[in-house]
């Protein structure tokens, strides 16, 4: 019979605990990079926060709270966590910066290779964006029809 390692308890507990702090530092450097998407236009802030909201969730449960909890972003926080859902706002937001994003860099004569790759990830992104629901979903109750 083979005797269990004492070094295995340990060890199971070294990977999570770095574990831990690799998502840790993904939520904080997404947090930081969603920071800074608020004031650089190229830099989008809404893929961040829900990339540190997921590591979050992964490595901190009080980071996460404190995210959706937050005055101006916790809403749109909560509602993509419960529903999946993006608000017209927000659509319209992202497709305004983008738009000026891409046209601030036509008028600085950025190269063509890098204006049609953005114009097609762009594009990418707000079809996928405007493909998610604005509200949540109704579901359909029999008992409230008359």
């Amino acid at each position: 019979m083979l005797k269990k390692s004492p070094h295995r308890k340990s060890a199971r507990r070294t990977g999570a605990r770095a574990d831990r702090i690799i998502w840790l530092s993904i939520a904080h450097g997404a947090l930081v990079l969603g920071g800074a998407g608020v004031l650089l236009p190229l830099l989008p802030t809404t893929p961040f926060l829900l990339l540190a909201l997921f590591a979050a969730g992964r490595s901190s449960p009080e980071l996460k709270q404190a995210m959706l909890d937050h005055p101006r972003f916790g809403r749109l926080l909560r509602d993509w966590t419960a529903h999946r859902i993006v608000p017209i706002q927000a659509k319209l937001l992202t497709a305004l910066m983008l738009t000026a994003s891409w046209t601030l860099l036509y008028a600085l004569g950025a190269a063509t290779v890098l204006l049609a790759g953005l114009a097609l990830g762009f594009g990418l992104l707000l079809l996928w964006l405007l493909s998610r629901p604005s509200r949540p979903r109704q579901t359909h109750d029999p008992r409230t029809q008359a």
